[in-house]
């Protein structure tokens, strides 16, 4: 079940976007044709931030152009198995879990597809003994083989070279719609060769996928692997600014439209909640529409002092009634980002899935295809961990509003005065890295009484830069083999 505070902030979230669908939001990304945008909002999973931190958004380093290594991290990371709302997991990767999950994988043929081998190696002899028989009825005599050409491949060069015009290569032979036409120089001799040479033709193209099958597939899950685990600039590997070679990742959002989604404050909203003290420091958390949740006060709002005590906890124990807070975000955008797609023509880049699709799939059959030998210990389907994030709704760090009726508010700045540690709401930090938490007093006038309004704002950056966070409200899931477990989305 997902937690009312995540669930709604992200439903905020979306009614933005909704609202904004037709606007500005979808113009960053229509240059993207990796996903359709607007329509895949609503797909946003509520998230909750682990250690990986908030979203490090700044993914190039402005000195020298290369990848930020901490979002590198960040979106490199796989799911937690079973949790909801998503999170990340600790201590592990989307990369190391492929490399154990690419590297037991394997390509065999079937016991009928190998018998079906061995009968088209019989035709294809046959076939070459009778244009080798069809040559010499024509020309008199079979040119001699010598140790590393057998007479049927130099016949096969002197027919290329000599009757085509422009000369041609055996590969083209195989390819040719109409032989007839590509051997536009057939001497006399040779016209009651060519049916036999077409024959022999199309007996070799019947068994040559199946030939060529097991090795060509094995060498693309070798390249695949070799990027996996031995990154370099010749395989596609992708540079950090740390100087490390990785397994590359892309993020498709261009960082200079990150930058103006953040700036853009009339994309913004606001999650009004109402909080009352409960037993052993326990509080109750009021939401829009009627819904809550209980928490202590260190995992909703931690204000530490230098002695260790939470200020925002002593402000609830020195005020009886009901505290609103309000939780004001701005700057909504999308970034969009994934690992790039293994590339056969080049063997460059990784990330494959189709293997390990057929090799679920497969199981143990005897087919011809992939299949793991031995089976990983991974769960592929979408409650286990073998997942990753494709896309992040972030926004600003949010300003804090703490409203206090004013009869009750005579000690408040003191408190506030106290704070020297990193104030984290929900978990996450409200440090921006490189932008310290301003605390600001603002007294609002009510019909009936005054109330004091404390604004815990985190600056917003002049100059942001890679050591720049933004607060994640939502993300898009990619479970890559989960349907071959379950293609009828019957789990999902």
């Amino acid at each position: 079940m997902s937690h009312p505070f995540y669930k709604n902030v992200l439903k905020l979230a979306k009614e933005v976007y909704a609202k904004e669908s037709k606007s500005k939001l979808v113009a960053p990304f229509a240059s993207d044709p990796l996903i359709d945008k607007p329509n895949e909002i609503e797909s946003l999973e509520p998230f909750i931030t682990g250690g990986l931190g908030n979203f490090p958004y700044y993914w190039q380093d402005p000195r020298n152009n290369l990848f930020n290594i901490d979002t590198y991290n960040w979106i490199s990371a796989n799911v937690k198995a079973g949790a909801y709302p998503i999170e990340q997991a600790s201590g592990s990767s989307f990369t190391n879990l492929s490399i154990d999950a690419l590297g037991a994988v394997s390509y065999s043929i079937s016991t009928a597809d190998e018998h079906a081998l061995t009968a088209d190696s019989l035709k294809i002899f046959n076939a070459q003994s009778t244009l080798l028989t069809a040559w010499e009825n024509a020309f008199g005599n079979i040119p001699p083989g010598t140790p590393t050409q057998p007479p049927i491949d130099i016949i096969i060069i002197l027919i290329a070279n000599t009757w085509a015009s422009p000369a041609t290569n055996f590969e083209e032979m195989l390819n040719a719609a109409v032989l007839n036409d590509l051997l536009n120089e057939v001497p006399p001799s040779g016209t009651a060769v060519m049916p036999v040479l077409a024959n022999y033709i199309n007996v070799i193209n019947a068994s040559i996928s199946l030939q060529n099958a097991s090795p060509s597939q094995t060498g693309y899950l070798n390249a695949a692997l070799k990027a996996l685990q031995f990154p370099s600039l010749a395989n596609g590997g992708l540079e950090t600014n740390d100087r490390e070679i990785l397994p590359a990742y892309e993020v498709t959002t261009p960082l200079l439209d990150i930058l103006e989604g953040l700036k853009d404050t009339a994309n913004d909203f606001t999650l009004n909640l109402k909080i009352t003290g409960g037993e052993d420091a326990e509080i109750h958390v009021g939401l829009p529409g009627g819904e809550s949740f209980h928490t202590d006060v260190d995992s909703f709002l931690a204000m530490p002092t230098a002695s260790g005590q939470n200020v925002f906890k002593s402000i609830l124990e020195n005020h009886a009634d009901p505290i609103e807070v309000e939780l004001a975000f701005s700057g909504l955008t999308m970034v969009y980002f994934g690992p790039v797609p293994f590339k056969k023509s080049s063997s460059e880049y990784w990330f494959w899935k189709e293997p390990l699709i057929g090799a679920v799939q497969n199981g143990k059959e005897d087919i011809t295809g992939f299949k793991f030998a031995p089976t990983p210990s991974i769960d592929f389907s979408k409650q286990g961990p073998y997942g990753f994030l494709t896309a992040v709704a972030i926004s600003n760090l949010p300003n804090i509003y703490i409203k206090l009726p004013a009869s009750k508010n005579k000690s408040t700045t003191n408190f506030f005065q106290k704070i020297t540690g990193e104030i984290k709401l929900m978990g996450n930090s409200m440090k921006g890295e490189v932008s310290p938490i301003s605390i600001q007093q603002k007294t609002k006038t009510k019909e009936v009484d005054q109330s004091l309004a404390l604004l815990l704002s985190p600056a917003i950056e002049s100059t942001p830069g890679i050591d720049s966070r933004a607060w994640v409200h939502g993300v898009l899931v990619d479970y890559p083999v989960a349907v071959a477990e379950d293609p009828d989305g019957v789990l999902s």
